[in-house]
Parts: structure tokens; sequence; C-alpha cells
């Protein structure tokens, strides 16, 4: 059990959280992201190197230089740098998916999941919520989002709900955190990542 749990706080740690999303929004729907394979192979490697590339690197180089005392980040109070250069590295590739290649749903969604883990940021400085729980929030709120562009992805939503589950459990398992912090969690990234779809509502 403790093993299985090692490996989905592993598979769906918070940084793959956009490729995740941006994976669905390719191959688990039928919205029509592009008809260019140049660009939407450009829209990955953006996703790709400023969500995931530029924090694991920041991980491993700070582990490196001693700055981390492990690579799970463990002790809460080592998170903050990552943290802020992951956000910071967030920022700079949702603008230049916005500037060069003009996905505005994508940036709007993940705009709002930016939020998210700057909250996330600044709660843990005096409590220990949950990012994993916050990840997997984000996710099920993207799934919403494209349900409610008639988007018949009920599958999906379904398994996003089991993997939502299955991640608040493993980090309880492992005893990183209480059940407060991983609902907590959940509910702050899910709640923050529906704005979008209340948004795009009332433009109807």
């Amino acid at each position: 059990m403790i093993k299985i749990a090692k490996t989905l706080s592993a598979i769906f740690h918070p940084i793959a959280v956009p490729l995740y999303c941006a994976l669905l929004m390719y191959f688990a729907t039928s919205f029509p992201c592009s008809a260019d394979i140049y660009r939407d192979l450009a829209f990955f490697v953006l996703v790709l190197f400023f969500t995931v590339v530029v924090p694991v690197v920041s991980i491993w180089y700070r582990y490196r230089r001693g700055k981390i005392t492990d690579l799970t980040l463990s002790d809460r109070r080592q998170r903050h740098p990552i943290y802020l250069i992951s956000l910071n590295s967030a920022i700079v590739g949702l603008y230049l998916i916005y500037l060069m290649l003009g996905m505005y749903l994508y940036v709007l969604f993940f705009t709002f999941a930016v939020f998210a883990f700057a909250a996330i940021t600044i709660i843990n400085t005096k409590w220990k919520i949950s990012a994993h729980s916050c990840g997997v929030g984000i996710i099920c709120g993207f799934v919403a989002m494209m349900s409610f562009l008639d988007i018949n992805i009920v599958f999906w939503s379904v398994v996003t709900l089991i993997v939502a589950g299955s991640v608040t459990t493993s980090r309880c398992i492992l005893g990183v955190h209480t059940l407060g912090q991983t609902v907590a969690g959940f509910f702050l990234g899910l709640g923050l990542s529906l704005i979008p779809s209340v948004l795009l509502w009332m433009q109807l």
C-alpha cells in the first residue's frame, strides 16, 4: 500500500498538472486545438519546458547545492523557493502561449490555476496544505470546463475523480498530510479552477 501511495504521489506531482491538462485537451476530448502539427508541437514544448523542466531542474540544482534535504521536498519550509520559481516560470510560459499561439482558453484556465498554487505557497508559510490535492483538484476543474463546452468526456470525468480520491488518500497513507489538509487543498484547487467555467457561462 505504501509503495502504491508513493507511486501515485510521484506520478501526480503538482508539477505535472499543466502537462496532464494539455494531454487531456488534445487526446481525451474532441476539442480541436489546431490543425497545424508544428503549432501543436510548439504548445507542448512550451508547457513541458516552463511547467516541468524548469521546476525539476530547480529542485535538482538546489538539492545538489544542499539547499534541500530530499527531492520530495518533505520539509515545507524548503518548498517556498521552488514554488516561487515554478510560479514565475508558469507565468512566463502562459504569456508565451498567449502571445505566440493565441490559445486563450488554456491560458485563461491556468491563470486561475496559478492563483491556486500562489495561494498554496502563501498558506504553506503558516499551515501545511496539500499541493498534490490542489493539483488533482485543478485537473478535475479542467475536465469540468471541457465538459461545460459540450465535449463528451464523461469517462475522463469519472477517471479524474477516481484519481483525485486516490491521490488525496495516498497523501494521508504516507503520513505527509492530514485529511483536513488534503481536503482543503483539493477544494482550493477545484474552486479556483471552476472560475473560468463560470466566466464562460456568464458570457452565454
